[in-house]
């Protein structure tokens, strides 16, 4: 019970720290997708 109740306690935070990893991630996933576009677009080009 008390490894429980520590649990739900820090879940809150456990879940903001999640959103924002997660949040953060998939802006660098799509930056670095839409760089990685860019520079097959460019090099097409060339």
């Amino acid at each position: 019970m008390e490894k429980l109740d520590t649990v739900t306690n820090e879940s809150p935070k456990m879940n903001k720290l999640r959103r924002s990893l997660t949040m953060s991630l998939y802006f660098i996933g799509i930056s670095t997708v839409s760089w990685f576009i860019c520079t097959t677009s460019r090099r097409k080009e060339w």
